[in-house]
């Protein structure tokens, strides 16, 4: 299917905005976890900081999707696009890589009983960084980096197409291909263990679900997409919008499925009535102030006591997510 230019230019424009709205609410998720975890000492737990990884990708990724978009956007400067083609193909590799670390990391903790004691940070950050940013560089030597459509990542070879269907699915949609199988693999293998043996660990299966349905929401449809377009040889818009939506949105559902959790929300709000309580100058609004502060300690006693009980309802098995919540 053949467009004329104005209907081009008009896709282009939804395209633009789509990209820049998602990836800024990405950005924004990102940013805020990050700085969350550097303010509070409470959340610079082995768990927090796996998460504070995966969202480090995010907000590289995020950033770098927004780099050269703009209209009429023409490749007329190289270097950049190839730093953007680049930090996309790497970053976006590194942020599907930390989810399936953390599904492993899950895996150890529930069906090995291995505590965070014996996991190896130093792996996990060569496996999620070195490996993903280390592999991207060499699109630099084979030329495959380049302008592709409003913006850079793996450029269109008109002379062999098929060759850039193939370099594209191999710096990319395979690996997310397997990246999703496993996590649903080990998600629905924790699940069918934990099921039905106690009321705790049926709460922490619920949370679970959302972490592979993340990875499978923001990425099936952009899978989906490209294939369709190869076989057919055709482009869907509306399929094409979706899955531009979903994909730039991955950071930002990323922060509410992992960062943004009961633990830190808890932390936000202390700080926030830490906060308003050093402006208060009435005495009325300090003992009202006072009264909160105490039912919150209470809370948070029992919210301690509530985590410590969930630890050991699930003997160990389920320390990482437990850190989490």
């Amino acid at each position: 299917m053949t467009y004329d230019e104005n209907t081009i230019n008009q896709i282009e424009e939804v395209l633009i905005r789509i990209i820049l709205i998602t990836n800024t609410l990405s950005a924004v998720g990102a940013t805020l976890m990050i700085l969350t975890y550097f303010k509070f000492k409470e959340l610079q737990t082995f768990a927090f900081r796996i998460v504070f990884y995966l969202n480090v990708s995010d907000l590289i990724l995020a950033l770098s999707n927004m780099l050269l978009v703009k209209k009429d956007f023409n490749n007329d400067d190289p270097i950049l696009c190839l730093i953007q083609s680049y930090l996309i193909n790497a970053s976006q590799l590194s942020s599907i890589i930390w989810t399936a670390i953390i599904a492993f990391i899950l895996y150890q903790s529930c069906i090995k009983n291995q505590n965070e004691q014996s996991f190896n940070i130093c792996g996990y950050l060569f496996i999620g960084f070195c490996i993903p940013f280390s592999i991207s560089i060499y699109p630099f030597f084979t030329h495959d980096y380049g302008f592709a459509g409003i913006s850079c990542w793996i450029k269109e070879d008109i002379k062999h197409p098929v060759r850039s269907t193939i370099v594209r699915y191999i710096n990319f949609y395979i690996p997310l291909m397997l990246i999703i199988l496993y996590n649903s693999s080990v998600y629905i293998f924790i699940i069918c263990k934990l099921y039905g043996i106690s009321q705790q660990q049926t709460k922490f299966i619920y949370k679970m679900i959302s972490y592979p349905l993340i990875l499978i929401i923001c990425w099936i449809f952009t899978a989906f997409n490209k294939t369709y377009e190869e076989i057919q040889d055709q482009q869907q818009i509306w399929l094409l919008y979706l899955s531009k939506a979903l994909s730039g949105l991955m950071g930002f559902f990323n922060y509410l499925g992992y960062g943004f959790t009961p633990q830190v929300r808890d932390q936000c709000a202390r700080y926030c009535c830490k906060r308003n309580s050093k402006s208060v100058s009435v005495e009325l609004e300090l003992k009202n102030q006072q009264s909160l502060d105490t039912s919150q300690n209470t809370e948070e006693i029992k919210s301690r006591n509530s985590v410590n009980s969930q630890r050991d309802s699930v003997q160990g098995e389920l320390s990482f997510i437990a850190e989490l919540y």
